[in-house]
């Protein structure tokens, strides 16, 4: 006989009830699923034309536009135009970024010039400044001219050179030069543009040529105007 005694066989608690999932009640969620990807489907087997496809309103698209600057929209093309040397258009933005205001045109499609004013204001004067480019030598020249006249005749002229060499020999990435036939010197620097265009070198050539024009141009022309 079983025994029946409630000490001895103790009832279990009951266990609450658990709500009834969807599915439970019939609503499984396997056609749900079913339909959206035969939706998707339907979407990406629609004709070219009859697909939605979500358009920007035409106030936003007007304030995308308003808001392109065409300054910096253009420094920021520097792809080469057709009929100048390849990198002319990098040179004038590099020119614009560093605060210069330079004329360039290129009369060859190998070969452009660039000239601009820089302004000395320690010793308040203006020095020109000229860069040639050219495709065929690949090459970026720059110079200030006429820093000092040295007429191989004049008595100022070998302390001049004398200066001139020693400058040079203490000089990195610039040197000077002198015509004998005119009696110029100039301060010049080359950049190399064979591979690429360097812009990092580039802006450290032609600051480094101001700084220097700054630095020693009235110097020597006090040595070539001095009195024996």
């Amino acid at each position: 006989m079983p025994n029946h005694d409630p000490l001895l066989n103790p009832t279990r608690p009951k266990r609450p009830r658990r709500p009834l999932r969807p599915w439970r009640v019939g609503l499984s969620p396997l056609p749900l699923l079913a339909m959206l990807v035969i939706a998707g489907v339907t979407q990406a087997q629609a004709p070219e034309g009859e697909r939605e496809t979500p358009t920007p309103p035409e106030n936003a698209r007007a304030e995308a536009t308003e808001a392109v600057n065409p300054e910096e929209s253009e420094l920021e093309d520097i792809r080469p135009r057709p009929l100048e040397p390849r990198y002319l258009r990098a040179i004038r933005r590099e020119l614009r970024l560093m605060g210069l205001d330079a004329a360039c045109d290129a009369p060859t499609p190998t070969l452009a010039r660039c000239s601009l004013i820089h302004v000395d204001l320690r010793a308040e004067r203006e020095i020109p400044v000229y860069l040639v480019y050219s495709d065929g030598s690949d090459t970026i020249y720059f110079y200030a001219p006429r820093l000092a006249l040295a007429p191989p005749d004049a008595e100022s002229t070998p302390s001049v050179l004398r200066r001139a060499m020693e400058l040079n020999w203490r000089l990195l990435g610039a040197r000077l030069e002198w015509n004998p036939s005119s009696g110029e010197l100039r301060l010049s620097a080359v950049q190399h543009t064979d591979s690429n265009f360097d812009r990092r070198a580039f802006r450290s050539l032609l600051g480094t040529l101001l700084r220097l024009v700054e630095r020693y141009g009235p110097e020597l022309e006090r040595i070539s105007l001095a009195e024996p």
